[in-house]
């Protein structure tokens, strides 16, 4: 499950994580987020391996692989393919209302 499953997924958003590109550019938890609770997350399979080449330990149907001719890319080609979706706005409004909190905390908490 980690080799075909998690580690491909970790590596996307690993490499995601690291790019240079500008904020406005780059893909996020959030990005990735919503493409998992979109529609056209359904049109994947979640694993990398080959599900012909797999065999299914407990004797099941293998409710996880495609029917017989249906095509199924893996989840890492969705989330390659993804939009970025979420856009974060930044301003100095933000870090006013984080301080503003901070010291309500201070305010309710020494007084």
């Amino acid at each position: 499950y980690l080799d075909y499953v998690v580690t491909p997924i970790y590596k996307i958003i690993c490499a995601n994580m690291k790019s240079n590109t500008d904020h406005v550019n780059k893909r996020n938890y959030d990005d990735f987020n919503e493409f998992f609770w979109s529609r056209e997350c359904l049109q994947y399979r979640y694993s990398t391996g080959d599900p012909n080449e797999r065999t299914d330990l407990e004797g099941g149907s293998g409710i996880t692989t495609p029917l017989p001719g249906e095509s199924q890319l893996p989840i890492t080609v969705g989330m390659l393919n993804a939009p970025k979706t979420f856009l974060e706005k930044r301003s100095w409004l933000r870090g006013i209302m984080a301080m503003s909190r901070l010291v309500e905390w201070h305010i309710v908490t020494f007084y």
